[in-house]
């Protein structure tokens, strides 16, 4: 591969990534009405995003510390691409 490949394909995979934990955040905010146990589900939740993000960046890094300044790269451009498309949630009325 090409390092100019190799570079956009790090960031890509940061944005994969970073589409995962943001994505997975704002799905799990949005159920959590629903749950009986939303500690729990907030709780495994997190656990679950954060094992995956820091596995998937760790993997992408691969030792290098500028491959991870990439995959970061790519990872915060996907939170700013999902605020925009999403944003934030509504507050919702709490009259009875």
């Amino acid at each position: 591969m090409t390092p100019l490949f190799t570079w956009l394909a790090i960031a890509g995979g940061g944005f994969v990534l970073g589409l995962l934990h943001f994505g997975g955040l704002w799905l799990s905010l949005r159920l959590l009405r629903q749950r009986t146990r939303p500690a729990l589900w907030l709780l495994a939740s997190s656990g679950l995003r954060i094992a995956v993000s820091l596995g998937g960046l760790w993997w992408l890094m691969a030792g290098a510390p500028l491959r991870l300044l990439a995959a970061l790269g790519g990872f915060i451009l996907a939170r700013w691409l999902l605020s925009q498309r999403l944003g934030g949630l509504q507050p919702q009325d709490s009259r009875p």
